[in-house]
């Protein structure tokens, strides 16, 4: 049986922890790589907590902002676009393949 002679794996990262997965397994952003950033230094920043009563609500238990899956559910109950005003837009991401066979 022949292989695939695939060059890269293309994908979109539904979520944000999806995309945390995929750069865990060597892949890389073409699309979102910015908004990634944004959406990880919005989290980090001092007047987090005072932006939104959502997060205040989301982040109930201490330190749920530092982690993926935290994070994940606010951006999925809206908290970046109440807080931030950033809209969430599914990542595209791609790997190289190495060459597997000779």
């Amino acid at each position: 049986m022949a292989p695939l002679e695939l060059k890269t794996i293309t994908m979109g990262a539904f979520f944000y922890h999806n995309a945390i997965l995929w750069e865990r397994h060597g892949f890389t952003y073409f699309k979102g790589g910015k908004m990634m950033e944004g959406s990880t230094e919005n989290f980090n920043r001092e007047d987090c907590f005072t932006k939104s009563s959502m997060i205040q609500l989301l982040f109930a238990k201490k330190g749920m902002e530092k982690t993926v899956r935290g994070r994940s559910w606010a951006i999925h109950d809206g908290v970046l676009v109440e807080a931030f005003d950033e809209e969430w837009e599914s990542p595209k991401m791609y790997k190289m393949l190495e060459k597997l066979y000779g």
